[in-house]
């Protein structure tokens, strides 16, 4: 049964030593890288069961680089854990929702209880932790998955990694557009890579070329090969510097559209600026007027209150006046009761007067 293999990329040494100490206890192939330049192309090349990625890399987004490796259809089987510190919890919350999401996601410091139980639900184990120290001299080394430097068939290999990269190349163009400081950067970089590669290639044609004399049969077969190689390789870099220069007039295309856009957005500032200078203004005369009626129906109410007041005290004075008035009344009126007695006492008396006068007539 062939060996799984899991590649970590870890910015730092002491946790990515952690995690592929933990592999290679249980008989993985573990392969480990600093950094994810060009980790797309070198996964497509020679693609792992699992790969374990930090999203704090130095000069990466671990979780770009995790949306850049799930939209290669042949990289969809590759088994992806993203770990991070602490701070990164709400970007891995959101990520979680993508499309592009990783199939689990760690804090540092990394558990590694819970990473094994992930592994072997992810790509499962293939066997018990090593036990020997036999056994764990032969676990593979660190650099079990990464490339050879030197030898010709990995210059080779960069070219037609570097080649693999140029081809999507438009497709970088989009981001770049977006991200044009960086995107000259990578171009820089990839210049200067291209130039190191001509000089090593350059190199390794010196040396063939003095190996020739003392080549024969097969050698000189090989080393004619390697002279062809070697041409169509400089007319493919010829082809893709062409390609660089013309990514170089669409980034100054789109940094100028970027200085238009910039103009009008601080034109826009400006005119936004005024209209709230002006709302502020409005404001403040809304607040004047407002203090003014304030003021106003301060003045009405304090005038009303002294109307109120005068009112009532003349409301009072009219009571007064009106007991007074009802005492006079009754008064009046216990008055003429008595000289209505008196006046009847008066007329019965005249009456009796009267008939006295009548009888002594008689």
């Amino acid at each position: 049964m062939a060996e799984k293999k899991i590649l970590i990329v870890e910015a730092d040494p002491e946790t990515g030593k952690q995690i592929a100490t933990t592999c290679r206890d249980f008989n993985f192939k573990v392969g480990v890288l600093q950094d994810a330049e060009d980790l797309v192309e070198f996964l497509e090349e020679d693609p792992p069961h699992l790969l374990i990625l930090s999203g704090d890399l130095p000069e990466q987004d671990g979780l770009l680089v995790c949306n850049a490796i799930r939209a290669r259809p042949a990289l969809k089987r590759v088994a992806i854990i993203l770990s991070g510190h602490v701070s990164r919890q709400a970007d891995f919350e959101a990520h979680r929702n993508l499309k592009a999401a990783a199939d689990a996601y760690f804090l540092k410091p990394i558990d590694t209880a819970d990473l094994l139980d992930q592994i072997e639900r992810l790509i499962g184990l293939p066997s018990r932790p090593v036990g020997s120290k036999r056994e764990k001299s032969e676990a593979l080394a660190v650099s079990d998955l990464e490339p050879q430097r030197g030898s010709t068939q990995e210059k080779d290999r960069e070219i037609a990694m570097l080649k693999e990269s140029y081809i999507s190349m438009d497709q970088k163009l989009t981001q770049a557009r977006q991200e044009s400081a960086s995107y000259q950067e990578d171009l820089r970089r990839m210049e200067k890579r291209f130039m190191d590669l001509e000089r090593e290639h350059q190199e390794e044609l010196d040396h063939i070329a003095m190996s020739k004399d003392r080549v024969k049969g097969e050698g000189e077969k090989k080393v004619d090969q390697l002279d062809r190689e070697n041409q169509a390789l400089q007319r493919e870099i010829e082809t893709l510097i062409a390609k660089v220069e013309g990514g170089k007039k669409e980034v100054d295309q789109g940094l100028r559209r970027a200085h238009l856009l910039e103009e009008e957005n601080f034109k826009r500032e400006n005119l936004l600026k005024e209209r709230i200078k002006d709302l502020l203004n409005q404001i403040d005369e809304s607040k004047q007027a407002k203090d003014q009626a304030h003021l106003q129906m301060e003045e009405i109410k304090a005038y009303y209150e002294n109307e109120f007041n005068r009112i009532q005290g003349e409301f009072q004075g009219i009571e007064q006046e009106k007991q007074k008035m009802e005492q006079r009344v009754v008064k009046a009126y216990k008055k003429i009761k008595l000289d209505q007695v008196r006046d009847e006492k008066i007329k019965k008396a005249i009456e009796i007067a009267l008939q006295l006068i009548q009888g002594r007539e008689d």
